[in-house]
């Protein structure tokens, strides 16, 4: 019978000297906290009885492998069974790469290797995993039992500490390094490398680095890659602080594996893949920040080839700040989720987007300090309400619409900023046209925390005409210290008023109501929960700059150093212009007013009711 033992590197501090220990698989805590770093090549050995052996497992057959083996060769037939004993999990490893067991001939230093079960409860979107990690910190401690070492190559482990160390995986569901309970562990340049699936980025299932619980975690460094479907990159949950810095993060866009159902259309129970009804695809966030966890990244480049860079879900008070770094989709995809119950700060980073810089269905959102966003469609899209804040230099050049806002219910300040929209909308509300939610209205999702609404939304329970719980909610957008070129609408007359501020700005453009309408398939359809293959129409809508005959409209205020340059006729319902402010039309046009059908010169007071700023030669 094979016998597992541990061998720990132990420094007898009195005499300088090295000793040595062989142990059973729990650790003891020893008076003088003398267990010192530990390499995995050398430092930490693990001692295995029969080294050099073969084993073949035949068809029919079932091996338990009830301690950690070593072997120079393994044959698994069709139909054969290995296993680990009951509440254990078993992992494989090849030359120190995560394999799966499955049938075929293996040769090297293989090493099967039992650890006790990790079980973690999914938010939401299935049930309860067993995770089995390459290192596991618990309470401030390595624990060898839930830690399959052998995945471990180079470098030094620590009970706080993890040092060059590199972690390949080609199998599923295999997490490199968690942390959780009350330790403070630092990740020093590791190389993380994984290929195969995840099984549930709600449970961190097969992240690359897991920190939950009250952990502090600090990784420098580091250069982590996975192409798998919900093969996050990095997890933080629990009340968890993460701190990233100098560090590349990036995941791939694999197709899901064959007979897959999507958990919105097919009734799939777990979410594989972005909910089309974001208007993107993807099949892995590259990071996911629930529950009440915060994460500081720092001159970090995170890259996704599809769904999502930096991702919320699953909310009740997370917090991103990411400082100085690149963020990018190749694919599709957003740079970062906001929900509610999260903030998000980005401070001198740099966006380069498919889809969108910030996709929220509530939460608040910062720019700041000279951010940069380059985005292929939208700048930030909310389906939900929320705040937004762009200031001191940041600078914004999309291709579509800038601010797309398809709920009641913001606050929007924008401060000594660029707004470039090529296709001239600087702000749009407008109905949710997600098919995913009845009337257009986020509500939350079972499972979801905190009152927080997770991607895709959820059926049921909308009130009329768009309107938030607790009654209209208005949109509030305030710009200073800049000049505009576009226009802002609100096509969501329905459900909501929405006012704008100028202080020491200046506008060229059209600030109207209008009608919107959404575009349409090739053959005339409108995208339904039963068409996912025309994702690309969410989000694109024209406008008819009108009246309307809804209860709300849009009201425009200049302080005396501000100026609008009425670009197109305009349709507004409430107008304050102060002494020193200026309404003109562009050079080789005029501007006249009318209020309730009677023109009135344009002059400093209030102006209420039926408004139209027109615009002819």
């Amino acid at each position: 019978m094979l016998k597992t033992l541990y061998a720990f590197r132990l420094v007898d501090t009195a005499l300088n000297r090295l000793t040595f220990k062989e142990e059973k698989i729990t650790m003891r805590k020893r008076s003088f906290n003398a267990l010192a770093p530990v390499c995995v090549a050398g430092m930490l050995m693990l001692a295995f009885a029969g080294c050099g052996a073969t084993k073949n497992v035949p068809s029919g057959s079932t091996w338990e492998v009830a301690a950690t083996t070593n072997l120079d060769q393994l044959t698994i037939a069709d139909g054969a069974v290995i296993k680990a004993p009951e509440g254990k999990s078993l992992t494989m490893t090849v030359a120190g790469v995560e394999k799966p067991l499955q049938p075929g001939s293996y040769k090297g230093k293989i090493v099967l290797t039992p650890t006790e079960n990790i079980p973690i409860k999914a938010l939401m979107h299935g049930g309860t995993y067993n995770l089995r990690a390459a290192i596991y910190v618990d309470n401030g401690a390595v624990v060898p039992g839930k830690s399959v070492l052998s995945a471990v190559v180079g470098g030094k482990i620590a009970n706080d500490s993890a040092t060059d160390v590199s972690i390949a995986s080609v199998g599923e569901n295999f997490n490199g390094i968690i942390a959780t309970g009350d330790s403070k562990y630092s990740i020093v340049n590791p190389k993380i490398n994984f290929t195969g699936n995840g099984g549930n980025d709600f449970a961190g299932y097969g992240a690359a680095i897991m920190v939950m619980g009250k952990a502090d975690v600090t990784i420098d460094k580091a250069s982590i890659t996975t192409n798998g479907v919900l093969r996050n990159a990095v997890w933080a949950g629990g009340e968890s602080i993460l701190h990233v810095n100098d560090s590349s993060i990036e995941t791939g866009n694999p197709p899901l594996p064959p007979g897959a159902k999507d958990h919105f259309t097919d009734g799939g129970e777990v979410m594989m893949k972005v909910p089309f009804m974001l208007g993107m695809t993807g099949s892995c966030r590259a990071t996911n920040l629930v529950e009440s966890a915060t994460a500081y990244y720092t001159n970090t480049h995170i890259k996704a080839q599809g769904w999502g860079a930096l991702s919320t879900d699953a909310s009740k008070a997370v917090r991103l700040y990411a400082t100085n770094c690149i963020i990018e989709t190749i694919d599709s995809g957003y740079g970062a989720y906001t929900l509610g119950g999260s903030a998000d700060t980005f401070s001198g980073c740099t966006f380069n987007v498919v889809d969108m810089a910030v996709c929220g269905t509530g939460g608040d959102c910062i720019f700041t300090d000279g951010t940069k966003v380059n985005s292929g469609r939208f700048g930030v899209m909310y389906h939900g309400s929320g705040n937004i804040t762009i200031e001191k230099g940041s600078v914004f050049k999309t291709k579509s619409t800038l601010l797309q806002l398809k709920s009641p219910g913001h606050n929007i300040v924008v401060d000594n900023a660029q707004l470039l929209a090529q296709n001239g909308i600087i702000i749009q509300t407008m109905a949710n046209d997600d098919p995913n939610m009845r009337g257009g209205v986020p509500m939350s999702e079972s499972g979801a925390r905190g009152g927080a609404m997770p991607e895709g939304g959820a059926p049921g329970g909308a009130l009329r005409g768009g309107e938030m719980p607790g009654g209209t909610k208005e949109t509030n957008a305030t710009f200073s210290n800049m000049t505009l070129n576009g226009d802002i609408i609100n096509g969501n007359t329905a459900a909501e008023p929405v006012n704008i501020t100028l202080k020491s700005a200046t506008i060229t453009g059209a600030i109207s109501t209008a009608i919107v309408a959404h575009t349409l398939g090739p053959n005339g359809e409108q995208i339904t929960m039963k068409t996912p293959e025309l994702y690309k129409l969410i989000g694109e809508v024209t406008n008819t700059y009108c009246a309307t005959k809804d209860k709300y409209g849009i009201t425009v205020s200049l302080d005396a150093g501000s100026k609008w340059v009425v670009g197109k006729t305009s349709y507004i319902t409430g107008l304050n212009v102060a002494e020193g402010a200026s309404i003109t039309a562009p050079e080789g046009n005029k501007v006249t007013m009318t209020v309730n059908g009677s023109e009135k010169g344009i002059r400093p007071g209030t102006y209420k009711g039926n408004i139209v700023l027109r615009v002819g030669k």
